[in-house]
């Protein structure tokens, strides 16, 4: 097989398949589900050739065979796509241009990769630095502490036949699991979802806005506040859910302390559970140490960080 030779899979063109064989894969041999395609370098250049089958307008053409559950094509549909061809000439500058452009937007990404790891790095230590200042002058007291005082502030489920895999939904009340909760961000996926009346049942894992959340397996102990704005949603077992005393504690501060501070990291890691999946239970989060600091002053620490990290999750 010659790196000049351009390969095509014939089942499932919708999601794809074109490419030129790299030179590589001198030699190899193709399953029966590809075809080979020389190309006439006298009129067409690889390279053109390859961005031109990256393109909506080439994708177009692919997918108008077959259907979406099961598509497949032949080498004489192939045949009969249709590519814009200037002269060779022609195709070279266009490559050309195209790569350089390609470069730049690979730079930009790496800068801004860059930088937001820096960004990261930055928070991670002010927090740790502010973190262990307060803790020079202030008493520690435990996370359930800044809980509300009703029951059932801190909960996880529901576990077991309360909610069975098989009564998840396509549509309905957003059941909110690890894959919700980012690094003091909450996302909301649809990815799980209960029928209503199944939400009714299993009402005392509602969520609330301004709820804290954290994850309790997978990326341990990954936090985030709930903002103000949200539908009827219950939680998962994977995800535990605090309801805070909002006269004592500001949520994003909270929040930002379990993710940011390295003492505050440190002894929840620490506390990994379980064997097969490492896991946090309750009785460990609601132990959690935080330096004993009133509403005001998290305020204006929260305010004071926002310069670091463009804008918190309300």
């Amino acid at each position: 097989m010659q790196s000049r030779r351009v390969s095509r899979a014939e089942i499932d063109a919708i999601v794809g398949g074109f490419g030129i064989v790299p030179p590589n894969l001198e030699g190899a041999i193709v399953s029966s589900h590809s075809f080979l395609f020389v190309t006439n370098e006298a009129r067409l250049d690889r390279r053109f050739l390859g961005w031109f089958i990256k393109t909506p307008v080439f994708r177009e053409q692919v997918e108008a065979q077959g259907s979406t559950n099961y598509a497949a094509i032949r080498p004489v549909d192939v045949l009969l796509y249709e590519i814009p061809l200037p002269p060779l000439a022609e195709q070279r500058r266009i490559v050309a241009r195209i790569e350089e452009l390609a470069e730049k937007i690979a730079k930009a990404r790496a800068l801004r990769q860059q930088a937001s790891a820096e960004a990261e790095a930055l928070i991670h230590t002010a927090v740790s630095k502010i973190d262990g200042t307060i803790r020079e002058t202030h008493s520690l007291t435990k996370l359930e502490d800044f809980a509300s005082r009703e029951k059932g502030s801190l909960r996880s489920g529901p576990f077991g036949s309360a909610l069975l895999h098989n009564e998840f939904v396509a549509d309905g009340v957003p059941a909110i699991g690890i894959h919700a909760v980012k690094e003091n961000h909450f996302e909301l996926s649809r990815k799980w979802n209960v029928a209503p009346q199944k939400a009714e049942e299993l009402k005392r894992y509602t969520i609330k806005p301004r709820d804290i959340l954290v994850t309790v397996m997978g990326t341990l102990g990954r936090a985030c506040t709930v903002p103000d704005e949200v539908p009827q949603m219950v939680s998962t077992k994977h995800v535990w859910t605090i309801t805070l005393y909002q006269a004592n504690a500001e949520p994003r501060w909270v929040s930002v302390w379990i993710n940011y501070s390295r003492l505050v990291r440190e002894e929840l890691l620490s506390q990994g559970t379980g064997t097969a999946i490492p896991g946090l239970n309750g009785e460990k989060l609601r132990s959690l140490s935080l330096p004993k600091v009133l509403l005001p002053e998290q305020r204006r620490i929260v305010a004071y960080l926002d310069g670091f990290q463009g804008r918190w999750t309300r």
